[in-house]
């Protein structure tokens, strides 16, 4: 399966949808549901690098090097991103054992999920 924009965006919902908080609690709420210009070219709403971590905007993705993209590494590591924990806050995570979330009728593991966002982003992050 082709790794797409449209697919990205279902399975940071699905990720949403199954957290154990609320996004719309969340300082940056659903950023992703844009467009993918919108995206391209955009910063994480409402979020920044704490002082201590510098204190910058957050790209929503990492020029030059995809991989380090805030929203993958908040994901993919405990460590998180710029001081920030795993997301999402309060788990579950999608590298917890046993992680699963329906996106479209079908069961993703979480690590299908890690792995199409590892293609999606070494491809360049493709709309299409």
């Amino acid at each position: 399966m082709t790794i797409n924009f449209a697919r990205v965006q279902a399975y940071l919902n699905a990720i949403a949808g199954a957290a154990n908080g609320d996004i719309t609690f969340s300082p940056h709420k659903d950023f992703w549901n844009v467009d993918y210009a919108t995206f391209q070219a955009g910063m994480v709403p409402h979020v920044t690098c704490p002082p201590g971590a510098g204190g910058q905007p957050i790209p929503n993705l990492a020029p030059g090097d995809r991989m380090q993209s805030a929203f993958n590494l908040i994901l993919r590591t405990a460590a998180g991103f710029c001081t920030m924990p795993q997301m999402p806050a309060g788990g579950p995570f999608i590298t917890d054992n046993g992680y699963s979330v329906n996106v479209n009728g079908v069961n993703v593991t979480g690590q299908q999920i890690l792995d199409d966002l590892r293609d999606w982003l070494q491809k360049g992050a493709p709309e299409l």
